[in-house]
């Protein structure tokens, strides 16, 4: 009990965590919550999940709710569908600045359409993630109860596992293709732009390479240069994905 003795003063004592395990966990849902809150689009990533994760917490813990098969068979396809939606037209056009869908020739074929956001600003690192994240893991999971499904011999349960991977691989099929097709895309129109840039300082340059190449010797050459330039653009072709 001395003057030196550390424990004589309370001074230099730090106090104690005293946090029990609830307040861990809601410390857990809290930085999933503040993770979406960060989102650009908090409400597009939210249901971007959430008819994902419906439909499968339907089809695993249905049963334990109704015996009815077909109305767990009935629920699990409108989440699905609604699902497919949203990705397709709302989400996808959202988070990431992407598009697809299918038209029709006029003989009766079909052909796919990419639309890609030109400015890619306002696409956040979380947004791509949160998509992207949810497009193949969603896939994932379904194939992972299509192979439980095999090996219990639950062959009714297998349809709906079947709609399942046929819708979400479609969605993540076509929204590869569309960001494959941006790229491309953006390097066309890059190219583009450096091949225009380089005949138009050939053609607007005065001497006589301008003249020699693209002018009539009348010394007009940057007139018919300006000509030849804008027909040229008129005369190249549209790629099917729409910027």
């Amino acid at each position: 009990g001395g003057i030196n003795n550390p424990f004589s003063s309370t001074s230099n004592m730090q106090p104690m965590s005293t946090s029990t395990s609830s307040e861990s966990e809601k410390a857990g849902d809290s930085g999933v919550v503040d993770y979406f809150k960060k989102s650009s689009n908090p409400w597009a990533s939210l249901f971007h999940v959430l008819f994902k994760l419906s439909a499968i917490l339907t089809y695993v813990f249905g049963a334990w709710f109704t015996n009815n098969y077909v109305l767990i068979f009935v629920c699990c396809v409108l989440l699905l569908a609604f699902d497919f939606w949203t990705v397709k037209n709302v989400t996808g056009r959202l988070m990431v600045g992407l598009r697809w869908e299918s038209r029709l020739h006029e003989d009766g074929s079909s052909f796919w359409v990419y639309e890609a956001l030109e400015d890619k600003s306002r696409i956040t690192a979380i947004d791509s993630t949160i998509f992207w994240g949810a497009m193949w893991l969603s896939p994932i999971l379904w194939a992972s109860l299509l192979v439980i499904g095999i090996l219990k011999f639950n062959v009714a349960w297998l349809l709906i596992v079947a709609v399942a991977l046929t819708l979400n691989s479609i969605n993540l099929l076509g929204f590869i293709r569309c960001r494959k097709g941006a790229k491309q895309q953006a390097q066309q129109a890059m190219t583009s732009l450096m091949t225009q840039g380089v005949l138009s300082g050939i053609l607007s340059a005065p001497g006589l390479v301008g003249s020699t190449l693209f002018g009539d010797g009348s010394g007009n050459g940057g007139t018919t240069g300006s000509n030849n330039d804008s027909g040229m653009t008129g005369g190249m072709s549209r790629p099917e994905l729409v910027v």
